[in-house]
């Protein structure tokens, strides 16, 4: 069972944004076994465009969630911060940087295995 919704809105000419929700929840019976819970999930984006570049801010929470086959023990939620800019070149090149994870949070993914620490990225597309 789960929920899913999303909002997008044009603020002004050059200004945009986005929400995005997420439950799931998964029953663990005989079919689903040995499936843990998951959790809220939330995303937000909010993005400037000029039509010289593309400048955009997300952050994306994930609630409190069950680790454990049983659904007896929890992991925390956790807040990430990123931005990403971008410049088209030609119709068919565009140039990024990237920073995920901008505040450096700790946070784990799943018990045990630690999510990545603040990555930046320097990047081209090219459609052929």
């Amino acid at each position: 069972d789960g929920l899913m919704l999303s909002y997008q809105k044009d603020f002004l000419q050059k200004l945009s944004g986005r929400i995005n929700y997420k439950y799931l929840e998964i029953w663990n019976d005989k079919k689903f076994k040995n499936v843990p819970n998951q959790a809220d999930k939330l995303k937000a984006v909010v993005k400037y465009d000029n039509n010289l570049y593309q400048l955009s801010i997300n952050g994306k929470y994930n609630g409190k969630r069950y680790y454990d086959k049983d659904n007896n023990e929890k992991l925390g939620g956790y807040f990430l911060l990123g931005i990403l800019a971008e410049k088209e070149i030609s119709q068919n090149l565009t140039i990024y940087a990237k920073a995920d994870n901008i505040l450096s949070k700790r946070y784990e993914i799943i018990k045990n295995y630690p999510g990545e620490r603040a990555k930046f990225i320097l990047g081209c597309k090219y459609i052929f």
